[in-house]
């Protein structure tokens, strides 16, 4: 009996498919064939590699911060900010008798620094007309009251001139109530100062109470001048300058001084004349560039202060 060929053709064919398997391809020790991967155990005890540890975490440097707080002088304005918050924070977590009177005691000694302070100040600025206020503002009623009335005189003076040369747009709505209220105001400023007034009717319906009976109904300007609020008022020097004075009701002395305000940066009354119409004293400005400063001038401070008066003409 011959023998069946079948068996025998099926080891011819898998053989070689095996050696190629095992042999030809590629065999990493992660992903290659079992056999070469002996490390990593039989099935379930396979041996999963620990992962590697990093590396230990670097301490900031704290040697800088440490030898700035011990060079804090205690007691000092910034000895003060460093430690005062802590030490009221332990007060009221822990509101023992020695934690709440330490926090007090400390309370009081930085209070008597401050008054201290204020004593001293109070001292320097007598002694010095640039830093006392009331060479600009006197504290003195009847000084004051005098100040009121002679700085009240020369702002009507100045409203004059500016209404010889630009007049008034006044924007508003026949329902608005505080456009009512507003008319009589502006009524007043060219009565009293001989502004022309060019009242400008958003709705195109009169004020109900009679002012401004040659209104114009609103034609586009107010949009062109981006009124959103009424009432609204422009301070106009014809034919091309148009600058906004407020949105909104304004008393009669804030209209006052918006408009000579306004006058004296468009250079139509000059510094004089506007600070005439301010009842403080215009005194000495400090104000100044700090580029020209160093670090000699800010050390010092005698030579700072000279250096600041100097900057100011004295």
């Amino acid at each position: 009996m011959r023998t069946p060929l079948f068996p025998w053709f099926i080891l011819w064919v898998t053989i070689p498919i095996i050696i190629f398997l095992l042999f030809i391809l590629p065999a990493h020790a992660s992903d290659g064939p079992f056999y070469q991967r002996g490390q990593e155990g039989w099935f379930w005890y396979q041996v999963i590699p620990e992962p590697e540890q990093p590396d230990e975490l670097i301490e900031p440097e704290t040697g800088v911060v440490e030898s700035s707080q011990s060079e804090l002088k205690p007691f000092s304005a910034a000895w003060f900010r460093e430690h005062m918050q802590s030490f009221m924070d332990k007060a009221i977590d822990e509101p023992t008798n020695e934690n709440v009177r330490a926090y007090l005691y400390l309370q009081r000694v930085m209070m008597d620094k401050g008054s201290q302070f204020a004593d001293v100040s109070q001292q320097v600025v007598m002694g010095d007309p640039v830093l006392d206020e009331i060479s600009r503002r006197p504290l003195a009623t009847y000084a004051a009251n005098r100040m009121d009335r002679e700085a009240g005189a020369q702002r009507d003076v100045a409203l004059g001139e500016v209404a010889k040369r630009a007049g008034l747009f006044f924007f508003y709505r026949s329902d608005c109530p505080y456009c009512h209220a507003q008319a009589p105001i502006i009524e007043s400023m060219a009565l009293n100062y001989g502004f022309e007034v060019f009242a400008i009717a958003v709705d195109g319906m009169p004020l109900p109470g009679g002012e401004f009976p040659n209104y114009k109904v609103d034609s586009g300007q107010a949009q062109s001048l981006s009124v959103t609020t009424v009432p609204a008022v422009f301070l106009v020097d014809p034919p091309n300058v148009i600058t906004p004075i407020g949105q909104g009701a304004m008393s009669l002395d804030e209209l006052n001084n918006r408009i000579i305000l306004a006058a004296h940066q468009a250079g139509w009354i000059d510094d004089q004349t506007y600070y005439a119409t301010r009842p403080v004293q215009p005194g000495v400005s400090l104000a100044m560039s700090a580029q020209e400063l160093n670090e000699k001038i800010l050390q010092d401070p005698e030579f700072l202060v000279r250096y600041l008066r100097a900057q100011g003409g004295l």
